[in-house]
């Protein structure tokens, strides 16, 4: 999963998510944009203000998986965001 992180203009974090049709067919690129969105749901509170955009390039991680992925990338990318105060793109292999 690749993460690119923003500045929020509100005082909450948002989400976006893309997934290519190289992931799979529908079924499962659906699934996948579920669980990143439950994982950002039941994170949300511990996140800056940030605006999220998660490319998801494989499915097959948990709910779990996808939670620790999203809160590990998303403290650097908004720490290294506040020092330059440019966009930020942070992402697994």
């Amino acid at each position: 999963m690749a993460v690119y992180v923003d500045t929020a203009p509100c005082d909450h974090a948002r989400l976006g998510i893309s997934v290519s049709k190289r992931v799979g067919i529908a079924v499962v690129r659906n699934r996948a944009k579920r669980r990143v969105r439950e994982a950002f749901r039941t994170r949300r509170c511990d996140l800056a203000a940030v605006d999220v955009v998660c490319v998801i390039r494989q499915a097959d991680a948990t709910v779990a998986d996808f939670a620790r992925s999203l809160e590990r990338l998303v403290a650097i990318a908004a720490d290294k965001l506040n020092k330059t105060d440019t966009p930020h793109r942070l992402g697994e292999r």
